[in-house]
């Protein structure tokens, strides 16, 4: 049987580029190579809408946005080719953080603290009925340190090297750096915090590629997700890494004929990756590890959480995949899956 997708890539005829640290480059411009659209989600829906077949090539940066790519289920099967690719891989990031300024050194300890202007309180969460959550597993925020994930409490008296505490009352975080940090660099470290959720979204879409991206920092509850693509067909997901994301990294819902290749969701506090109604979907050399952290905080290792779970799933395949560290099940197999086949792949120390 076919597993994956087919898509010719050279009828991608029209190129646009996106640059964010060009100085020149505008949502307004026409999206060339010496004047580029200034963001991806304008690039995206901007292609979408003129309905014609398209390469975006995204120059490196971090973009603090979301994007959508936002189809019509019903012409679904005739839709142009598009494929959103970085220039050279790894060096995009689309980010749902970000930076956080002003700290100041507390009285007491290795303690820094600045304002905070959200107040997110504690989630209600999904199967309440059945399972019972904790405070802490309630939680959305996320906050990195130079690109290392801090770990939440839910009081100052529990701070430790490398964590943080939002104090909602007082507007205030406080944060105690990691031991590696030397404090004199507390003005010079990158102190990101999640303030969007659902940052990459594809619905009623088919025939696209998605290559060589990074998604990050998606703040939310574990049940949320950072890349989500949902009434797909015929897509290839190449060379992307979704990590360091306080959701779950990757659903697949109501897909079919789709490739994820060389895919890295890893440190996500949610499942790496869900596939959840969905047919002929073939998954190989990818790693779904050190995932679950958010739904361990909430003290659940049960009927959801896992580095990769399949639910109503059938004729996939998973080739040679790693699923290494996750604080639940490496990989799970649900309900009404049939004609699953699982060859060569590596799953230990969850």
């Amino acid at each position: 049987p076919h597993h994956g997708h087919i898509i010719d890539e050279s009828k991608a005829v029209n190129i646009f580029y996106v640059d964010c640290n060009d100085p020149d480059a505008g949502d307004r411009n026409p999206g060339t190579a010496d004047k580029p659209f200034r963001t991806v989600a304008h690039a995206v829906q901007f292609v979408n809408e003129q309905k014609i077949p398209a390469r975006i090539i995204i120059r490196p940066g971090t973009y603090r946005e979301n994007v959508l790519l936002s189809g019509d289920s019903a012409s679904k099967k005739n839709d142009p080719v598009l494929i959103i690719e970085a220039e050279k891989k790894g060096t995009v990031f689309i980010s749902g953080s970000e930076l956080l300024q002003g700290w100041k050194k507390e009285n007491t300890g290795r303690y820094y603290s600045t304002a905070w202007p959200y107040k997110w309180g504690f989630s209600s969460l999904e199967y309440e009925e059945k399972l019972e959550y904790t405070r802490l597993g309630r939680r959305k925020e996320l906050v990195t340190l130079n690109d290392t994930l801090l770990t939440q409490r839910l009081s100052r008296s529990e701070l430790h090297a490398g964590s943080f505490f939002v104090d909602e009352e007082r507007g205030k975080i406080y944060l105690h750096p990691p031991e590696h940090i030397d404090i004199k660099d507390i003005k010079n470290a990158d102190i990101e915090v999640g303030v969007r959720t659902k940052i990459f979204e594809i619905k009623r879409r088919a025939n696209f590629i998605l290559r060589g991206i990074n998604i990050q920092h998606t703040m939310g509850t574990m049940h949320e997700i950072a890349l989500r693509l949902a009434n797909v067909s015929n897509f290839l997901i190449e060379d992307c890494t979704i990590s360091d994301n306080a959701t779950t990294g990757i659903l697949l819902v109501l897909a079919a004929d789709g490739t994820l290749r060389r895919v890295s969701s890893v440190n996500n506090g949610g499942n790496g990756l869900d596939i959840y109604i969905a047919q002929s979907i073939f998954v190989e050399h990818s790693e779904f590890s050190y995932n679950c952290w958010r739904s361990n905080q909430a003290r659940v290792w049960h009927y959801f959480p896992a580095g990769a779970k399949l639910c109503h799933a059938r004729n996939t395949e998973f080739r040679r995949n790693s699923f290494v560290g996750n604080l639940a099940r490496g990989f799970w197999i649900d309900i009404n899956g049939e004609f699953n086949t699982f060859k060569e792949n590596l799953v230990m120390d969850n």
